[in-house]
């Protein structure tokens, strides 16, 4: 049961951070329409923290925070935002799973400037550096666990120039209740040497209620996700607060081996 419920955070930890459709056409992105917001916005000193969870076994944790101050990269003010995935730390000792991610965004352009990726999955080892340089239109790209790669680059213009926990920041923070229910926006993002497309439907809005307290979700559907482990037309949904917040709440996915969830502990 440990390794199976290990097996199955590794499983939810992919949907959660890479679960679209991937394209790796360079022009075709550059071309490609994507949701563009005119600001970045985050909370210094804010915390998220969330159980994963396969059914009944909490298998794993993921928090999120954003450092109280800004912090200089180069000239560029930027907001840093880490990110810390792993397995609980009852089943560590015979499979270790750990993510740590660190991402500085641009306060005032919302692009990203660099990004810090470390994972430990038992065995297997990445640790990466990668830099954003809109002025040159270049991402650089160190993996530091390839003694002798050679540095990758890749082209890409200003406005392209997101990472992953970016691109998941700016879907938090996208004014849905000026869409209409099943409108569908793309965001993309860079993410270990390929560029990953969302394709993310708004599927409804759905109240809660809580004592004498009613909280509403927008409800997001991701399209293109393709898995042998997934079930059903629309495997995973998505749920945000519709409040000034706008704080991730839940993802639900339906999979072969039950539900797999992410829910917002505070």
């Amino acid at each position: 049961m440990i390794k199976f419920s290990a097996f199955l955070l590794n499983v939810t930890l992919w949907i959660f951070l890479t679960g679209c459709s991937s394209k790796n056409a360079e022009k075709e992105i550059e071309q490609f329409p994507v949701f563009e917001s005119h600001s970045f916005k985050a909370i210094p000193g804010e915390k998220l923290v969330y159980e994963v969870s396969a059914g009944p076994f909490d298998v794993g944790d993921i928090s999120v925070f954003v450092r109280d101050t800004i912090e200089k990269v180069g000239q560029l003010s930027c907001f840093r935002i880490d990110a810390r995935a792993g397995s609980k730390s009852g089943i560590s000792w015979i499979s270790q799973i750990k993510h740590d991610w660190s991402c500085w965004v641009d306060s005032a352009s919302g692009r990203s400037v660099k990004m810090t990726r470390n994972v430990i999955e038992n065995g297997y080892r990445s640790q990466q550096v990668s830099f954003f340089l809109p002025d040159s239109q270049i991402i650089k790209q160190y993996d530091l666990h390839k003694p002798g790669v050679p540095l990758k680059i890749f082209n890409a213009p200003p406005d392209r120039m997101k990472d992953l926990v970016n691109v998941i920041w700016q879907l938090r923070y996208t004014p849905f209740e000026e869409s209409k229910i099943g409108d569908t926006l793309n965001y993309l993002a860079f993410f270990d040497s390929q560029w990953l497309l969302f394709k993310i439907r708004l599927a409804g809005v759905k109240t809660i209620k809580k004592k004498k307290n009613s909280f509403r979700y927008f409800v997001l559907v991701p399209l293109g996700i393709e898995s042998k482990y997934l079930r059903g037309k629309d495997p995973v949904e998505i749920w945000i607060e519709s409040d000034s917040r706008r704080r991730p709440f839940r993802v639900q996915v339906s999979s072969y081996f039950g539900q797999l969830a992410i829910r917002l502990k505070y």
